[in-house]
Order: structure tokens, then C-alpha cells, then sequence
């Protein structure tokens, strides 16, 4: 998962309104580090709990933008988001996946490989796909 963490610091240095709301999110979590975005008015947030490795980013006034956990092992992809994959993308493997919850909905991210092509493959709770070509870094 690509945690992002130029500035660490704690969420003390986040707007009020992002502390309370992380804190009634996340109640459990007592480590983070916090990134002030380019944007200047969203954080972005990492933590591990029991249930995996997260990254979240709230708007000032505090509203849950997404959150994303890191699913460690592929076998914990939800079976419908498996079995789709697998249908449609044979030989593809999946070198990470994530769930990612928005005010939306809940989407499955996997990042997959096929020989030298590179996806990122989106389903949602319907099982729709998006999918995204990244830009691949040129062979020296």
C-alpha cells in the first residue's frame, strides 16, 4: 500500500473538526501519523489496528473522505470480487488489494499484473469495474 507520509506528525496538528471525527471513527487507534495535502485543507491519515494497515483523508470539517485497509492476504478478497476477477482477467496476479469505504459505498482495489501490463482494477459493491492503465516507468 503506498502510505504516503511526507510530514509526519501527530493528529494534534490536524483541525479540530478531523480530530473529533477520526477519534469517533477510529476509537481504537492511538497511533497515527498526518499529512497536510497539497490542496492545504485535506489530511491524510495511516495507522495499523487489528484488522490491517489504513489510510484515511478527511475534509476540514471533518468528513470521512475515504478510509482504505490494506487486505493482506489475497485469499481475504471477498469471494464476488474474487471470482469476477478471475473470470474475466485469467493469468493476471494480484500484487495488492485494498478496501476502500466512501459516503458512496465500498469498493475493492486491486492492483494486478500480467507479464509487463500493469492495472488497477476497481469493483464496487455491484461488481462494476473500472479499471485504470498507471503510467509505467520505461526499462533502462
Amino acid at each position: 500500500m503506498a502510505f504516503l507520509v511526507a510530514c509526519q506528525s501527530s493528529s494534534s496538528n490536524a483541525p479540530e473538526a478531523i480530530k473529533e471525527s477520526f477519534q469517533a471513527d477510529f476509537p481504537e487507534v492511538k497511533e497515527s501519523t498526518w499529512e497536510q495535502q497539497e490542496d492545504g485543507n485535506t489530511w491524510l491519515g495511516n495507522f495499523e489496528t487489528p484488522k490491517g494497515k489504513f489510510e484515511v483523508l478527511y475534509a476540514p470539517n471533518g468528513g470521512l473522505i475515504y478510509a482504505k485497509r490494506e487486505i493482506a492476504n489475497v485469499r481475504d478478497i471477498p469471494s464476488g470480487v474474487n471470482n469476477e476477477f478471475t473470470r474475466v482477467f485469467t493469468g493476471y496476479e494480484v500484487d495488492h488489494a485494498y478496501e476502500i469505504n466512501t459516503p458512496r459505498g465500498t469498493l475493492h482495489e486491486l492492483h494486478v499484473h500480467f507479464e509487463t501490463e500493469h492495472l488497477i482494477l476497481r469493483y464496487d459493491s455491484n461488481l462494476k469495474l473500472t479499471i485504470e492503465y498507471p503510467e509505467t516507468e520505461p526499462n533502462p
